[in-house]
């Protein structure tokens, strides 16, 4: 029989994880397998091009169309900013997000948060909040990179505050990128000011970030990057398993997963057991 709660919320240590390539390639498992399956992103910033969209990946993982792009992403904003800036005219609210995410009967529905974990979404409110009301399970997908442990131990301890299950965290091997200096403090502040007041004379500095995966891979596995290295769990190397292992250490109970990187011949594993 089938568990109650179907409801699975896709959320990030920070954004640019891989959180919409994790969808995907569930969303695509669970529908081969047999079972009926719903994968929208309610919120996205950054907005463009539908078909090469976040939400454009989305559906074409559902065999939608462009006109169902309503659907799976009713909150859109073109600037690629936090959606509680992005949303100047503040049309997101908790009550509406949670009416939206009702799933159907029988059917195992898959939401991809926006950004982080810790992302606003309203001045008021955080990508934890949204999950929190909708009682889903957390499926946490992270980056491989130094930093990331802390990162992650900061997040599973933050969802745990809310008694929120997390159905698994995904460690995802993707190659990283520089991004240029912005500051963040106004931002910040904003949310904040209450309980973090901010030095003006402070500055926030760079911040390590990675490229989308739907900018490095195409979605079928045949169209991934020309390298005929097999890649195996042994041959990855001892940094990332590392990771897995040290993670499993302070939390035994989670159930983490290593996502290799994009190759052509890579065998990408079954996510299917975290949703059934």
């Amino acid at each position: 029989m089938p568990p109650l709660n179907r409801k699975f919320f896709i959320s990030a240590t920070g954004t640019n994880m891989g959180k919409t390539f994790v969808t995907c390639l569930l969303t695509r498992q669970l529908i081969a397998s047999g079972e009926k399956v719903r994968a929208i992103k309610p919120v996205i910033s950054g907005f463009s091009e539908p078909s090469t969209s976040d939400s454009g990946l989305l559906l074409a993982a559902q065999n939608l169309s462009s006109h169902d792009l309503e659907k799976i992403s009713p909150w859109r904003f073109a600037a690629p900013i936090s959606p509680h800036a992005a949303d100047s005219e503040k049309t997101i609210s908790l009550d509406k997000l949670t009416a939206f995410c009702q799933p159907k009967t029988q059917e195992i529905l898959l939401i991809e948060g926006a950004g982080g974990i810790m992302t606003p979404l309203t001045d008021h409110a955080t990508n934890l909040d949204w999950a929190n009301e909708l009682n889903a399970q957390i499926i946490l997908v992270i980056g491989d990179y130094l930093g990331t442990l802390s990162h992650t131990l900061t997040a599973i301890e933050a969802i745990k505050t809310r008694n929120l299950p997390i159905a698994a965290v995904i460690i995802n091997q993707f190659t990283a990128s520089s991004q240029p200096k912005q500051s963040n403090q106004s931002l910040i502040s904003l949310f904040f000011s209450q309980h973090f007041p901010l030095s003006s004379r402070r500055r926030a500095g760079s911040m390590p970030n990675h490229e989308l995966f739907s900018q490095l891979i195409d979605m079928d596995p045949a169209l991934r990057r020309d390298d005929n290295k097999e890649f195996g769990e042994k041959n990855i190397p001892d940094k990332f398993t590392n990771t897995r292992q040290t993670l499993q250490t302070f939390h035994p109970q989670i159930k983490f997963m290593l996502l290799p990187k994009a190759t052509k011949n890579v065998k990408l594993p079954d996510l299917t057991g975290i949703c059934t």
